[in-house]
C-alpha cells in the first residue's frame, strides 16, 4: 500500500505508525528510504504527515512535529528549537515512583512500574 501511495506522487502523504511490525535495526532504513524517495521528486511542495508513538526514530528525518497529548497540541516546533528547549529525563525508583512530581512538565508524566518518565522545558540543563 506504500508503494501505491508514493507512486501516484500525491503532494501529501500521511503515514500512521509506520514502523510497526518492523524489525528494530530496519525501521530507520526504511523510513529514510520511504520518505528520501518522496521528497526527491520535489521537496518544496511535498509534505509528510507521521502519526507516532516513536519520535526518536524520526531524529534528524523530521523539520517540524507536534506532541500531542488527551487530544490537544502540547508543543508546535521545529526539530532544532526543540532539541535545545525540551528533554525526556527517565528515572527508576526502588518503589513505584511518586504520583505527583515537582516540576512543571510538557506532557503528563509516564510511569509504568518503577518507571517514570518527565519531558520539561529549558529551566533544566539537558545531556544529549
Amino acid at each position: 500500500m506504500l508503494t501505491c501511495a508514493v507512486a501516484a506522487d500525491p503532494e501529501l502523504l500521511v503515514l500512521d505508525e509506520p514502523t510497526t511490525g518492523l524489525d528494530p535495526l530496519v525501521r530507520r532504513q526504511f523510513l529514510e528510504a520511504v520518505i528520501g524517495t518522496f521528497q526527491d521528486r520535489n521537496p518544496q511542495a511535498k509534505t509528510i504527515l507521521v502519526s507516532t508513538h516513536l519520535i526518536s526514530e524520526f531524529e534528524g528525518i523530521i523539520d517540524d512535529f507536534t506532541v500531542m497529548a488527551k487530544g490537544r497540541a502540547v508543543i508546535t516546533s521545529d526539530a532544532d528549537s526543540a532539541r535545545q528547549r525540551f528533554c525526556r529525563l527517565r528515572g527508576w525508583f526502588e518503589q513505584t515512583p511518586p504520583l505527583q512530581v515537582p516540576v512543571s512538565t510538557i506532557t503528563p508524566p509516564k510511569t509504568e512500574g518503577r518507571l517514570l518518565e518527565l519531558v520539561v522545558a529549558e529551566i533544566f540543563v539537558c545531556a544529549a
